[in-house]
């Protein structure tokens, strides 16, 4: 399973439009994605609701520091790749989803 994290200390970077279109694209060539909304704004939750969805792919949201490490436990042999979707902020949620990155 791999583990993509996408930061940036700046919001409005373009990182959860580059999760979107990273899963979108991995999920359309057939493997399994995750995407991690771990941003309280939780958009990427709301692009995956309105489109963008076609079985392969499937979005948790409200992750947080606390669960973020029991989310990926849960999901390997379940999906092939992980997007985490990280807020716009240098805080320990970002430090520990980049550690637990490929």
């Amino acid at each position: 399973m791999a583990i993509v994290s996408l930061a940036n200390a700046k919001g409005g970077a373009g990182k959860t439009t580059a999760a979107l279109l990273l899963a979108c694209e991995l999920a359309r060539r057939g493997d399994r994605v995750a995407v991690l909304d771990c941003d309280p704004l939780a958009c990427m939750t709301d692009w995956f609701r309105h489109g963008c969805n076609d079985g392969n792919l499937f979005v948790l949201s409200g992750v947080a520091t606390t669960t973020l490490s029991d989310h990926l436990r849960r999901l390997r042999g379940q999906v092939e790749h992980v997007i985490i979707d990280l807020s716009g902020a240098a805080d320990v949620l970002v430090a520990l989803a980049i550690g637990l990155s490929d």
